[in-house]
C-alpha cells in the first residue's frame, strides 16, 4: 500500500519525524497498553452500542475508545460483534478501520534512537494545493500509529500548545514537522484541531518510529495491509455477510 497521494498535483509523503529508546540491534518497541488489563466481552459490547448512538460526538468517542483496544482484545471484540449483531451502517463503516489499528498498533518493530517524536500523517508539500487560512490538513495517516487513532483524515491542525501556558502555530508542514520533532516519543501533546467546523483539543501521545521507515515505506505499509487484511478476512469479515447482505 502507498501512501503518495494527488491532489491535482503530487502530494509527498510527509512522516513526522521519531524516537525510540531501541535501537535496531536491540528488541522491539511495546506499548504502554500492554500493562493493562484486557476489558471483557461485556465492557466491549457497551463500546460497540455506542458506535450506533445518534449523537456524533458519542460515536466519535466510541471509534477512539475501540482504537485503543489491544491486540489480545480483538478475540473479545470479535465475541461482541458476534453478540450484537445485525449491525447498524455506523457500525460496520468503522469496523474494518478499528480492527485493523488494533492488530498494527500492536505490531512490534525496532524503532529509531534518534528521540523524538512520531504522529505518522502524510501531509501536503505545499500550503498552496489545499485552501485553508491557517494550519496544516491531514492528508491521511499511517495505520498503526497514533494520529490513526486520535485524528481523521482532512483535520486541519492548527497549533500545538508549547508547554508553558502558549501555543506554536503551523503555517506549513515544515513548522509542524519541527514543532514535533522537539517533543519525545511518550510525550501527550495537545493539538487544536479544526474539525467539521469546530475547534477541539486533542491530546495525542507521541509513538516512536520504525527504523529506515522513510526508505522502506512501501515494503513496511504493504507488509502490515496484508497481515491485517488477513486478520480480518479469517475473523472478522465471515460475521458480517449477514449484515452487509
Amino acid at each position: 500500500m502507498r501512501h503518495h497521494l494527488t491532489l491535482g498535483c503530487m502530494i509527498v509523503t510527509f512522516l513526522i519525524t521519531a524516537t525510540a529508546a531501541i535501537a535496531a540491534d536491540r528488541n522491539p518497541t511495546t506499548h504502554p497498553a500492554a500493562t493493562q488489563p484486557d476489558r471483557g466481552v461485556p465492557a466491549i459490547k457497551q463500546l460497540l452500542a455506542q458506535l450506533a448512538a445518534d449523537n456524533y460526538l458519542t460515536r466519535e468517542n466510541a471509534r477512539v475508545s475501540h482504537m485503543g483496544l489491544k491486540r489480545t482484545e480483538l478475540p473479545a471484540l470479535r465475541d461482541a460483534v458476534r453478540q450484537y449483531l445485525p449491525l447498524v451502517p455506523s457500525q460496520v463503516t468503522v469496523l474494518r478501520e478499528i480492527v485493523t489499528q488494533v492488530y498494527l498498533a500492536g505490531d512490534l518493530y525496532v524503532a529509531e534512537e534518534d528521540g523524538r517524536g512520531f504522529l505518522g500523517v502524510h501531509l501536503p508539500e505545499e500550503r498552496s494545493l489545499l485552501i485553508v487560512e491557517r494550519g496544516v490538513v491531514v492528508v491521511s495517516r499511517l495505520p498503526g500509529f497514533c494520529a490513526y487513532r486520535m485524528l481523521q483524515d482532512g483535520d486541519v491542525l492548527l497549533s500545538m500548545a508549547d508547554g508553558h501556558g502558549g501555543a506554536i502555530e503551523f503555517g506549513s508542514s515544515d513548522q509542524l514537522k519541527d514543532a514535533v520533532s522537539s517533543a519525545k516519543a511518550g510525550d501527550t501533546i495537545h493539538f487544536e484541531v479544526l474539525r467539521q467546523g469546530q475547534i477541539l483539543s486533542i491530546p495525542i501521545t507521541l509513538d516512536q518510529k520504525p527504523v529506515n521507515l522513510d526508505k522502506q515505506i512501501a515494503e513496511f505499509t504493504a507488509r502490515r495491509a496484508d497481515q491485517a487484511n488477513d486478520l480480518w478476512e479469517r475473523d472478522f469479515a465471515p460475521l458480517l455477510v449477514e449484515t452487509l447482505g
